[in-house]
């Protein structure tokens, strides 16, 4: 008689499962400004682009008061909600546990998107990512160096030095990502264990960000051993060696004391294309001047005699000409017994060169190792040769 007990019990049991496992939550949306089609998907695994292992799992069409809404399991789950309208545009979200709401859904206000029927820490971690890329692309379009490289790219016919330009907007661009993403490492950290967390990682860029992904790797490993979700990460990040990663890693690019000084190519009184790359090797001193400066003509003489003490050490100057009368330019040149190399697009203040180097005054200069790397700027009189001492005294 038991065992009838028993197996109804059992059956009781195994019916309120299933019912649990079929429940439904409503996952909605509220935009302001899109129509159309919008859909569901969801990845299994991990992989670097998205649809490689994305399920599609349901569409339906905005309404007329501008909402959407799918019913999703009761389960937490990162899905990924696209828009046929702007595909540019993907949302991710955390969803599962109880109905929740996407309100102020708009591709050109992103930051000013809410959530309702979440707590307070999955609200922070998604408002912080939304001004992490918004922020971002907004530097990226406000960044003087960053828009004078893209604009030579894009002007730039031959194809190697088109490639060259590409090269240096990858570095600054990852100057411009570092500074930012490495603002949300504390708050990633403080918020595990964290499926919202593991989505605004896994929205990192796993070579810029690569040294803080795997430690965090680590950390879902140890705060959420039994989430399937943390485990395709995990796995993901496993599969790339730093090793790898610190070969592909570019040098930080850009106008600091430690940075890479920026490349240019600009023409010798000759015409011959002269880059600063070409100088790599040596100590260098980039001398922006011109003739019609008086001060530059002053400073001159300081220039003059640190270049003939420090030339057999390793030690070379490139003169960088702000003149637009090459006349002059070369009358200057051989008046002051400037006997390094010089070059000059003889554009003056429409010089393509100086929003790269951000000149508005001059004379301007920067020390450069052998690497390339600024080692110090605007050294003036005794200034350059102290620093040229200190240089080759620790060679």
């Amino acid at each position: 008689m038991k065992h009838w007990y028993i197996k109804i019990f059992l059956t009781a049991l195994t019916v309120v499962f299933q019912a649990c496992k079929n429940e439904k939550i409503i996952l909605s949306g509220e935009t302001e400004n899109l129509k159309g089609k919008v859909y569901l998907a969801y990845a299994e695994k991990h992989k670097e682009n998205f649809w490689d292992s994305a399920i599609l799992l349901d569409s339906t069409e905005i309404q007329q008061n501008n909402t959407f809404s799918f019913q999703v399991p009761k389960e937490k789950r990162i899905y990924r909600i696209f828009f046929a309208e702007r595909k540019d545009f993907p949302l991710w979200i955390v969803a599962g546990e109880k109905n929740l709401t996407i309100k102020k859904i708009n591709p050109e206000k992103p930051t000013e998107m809410l959530l309702e029927g979440v707590d307070d820490k999955e609200k922070e971690l998604f408002k912080a990512f939304w001004s992490f890329f918004t922020t971002y692309k907004q530097n990226l379009k406000s960044d003087s160096l960053y828009t004078s490289l893209e604009k030579l790219w894009q002007t730039e016919t031959n194809e190697k030095a088109k490639d060259s330009l590409k090269g240096l907007l990858q570095q600054r661009d990852w100057v411009i990502y570092k500074d930012l993403s490495e603002k949300n490492y504390p708050l990633l950290n403080a918020n595990m264990p964290s499926l919202t967390a593991i989505a605004f990682a896994e929205h990192l860029d796993l070579l810029k960000d690569y040294v803080f992904l795997k430690d965090f790797a680590d950390k879902v490993a140890q705060q959420m051993p039994e989430e399937k979700h943390g485990e395709r990460f995990i796995e993901f990040i496993s599969r790339v060696h730093s090793p790898e990663l610190d070969k592909l890693r570019p040098a930080k690019i850009g106008l600091n004391v430690g940075d890479i000084a920026p490349d240019f190519t600009l023409p010798t009184p000759e015409g011959k294309p002269v880059s600063l790359a070409s100088f790599r090797g040596k100590v260098l001193l980039i001398d922006f001047w011109a003739a019609w400066c008086r001060p530059c003509r002053m400073e001159n003489p300081n220039v003059v005699a640190a270049y003939k003490k420090f030339k057999h050490k390793g030690f070379d100057i490139l003169g960088v000409s702000l003149d637009d009368d090459k006349e002059k330019w070369l009358k200057a040149i051989e008046k002051d017994q400037l006997t390094w190399t010089h070059v000059s697009d003889l554009k003056m203040w429409d010089s393509a060169i100086l929003p790269i180097y951000e000149i508005n005054a001059i004379p301007m200069n920067f020390l450069l190792d052998k690497d390339g790397r600024i080692l110090a700027k605007n050294l003036r009189g005794p200034a350059l040769e102290k620093a040229l001492n200190e240089v080759f005294a620790a060679k």
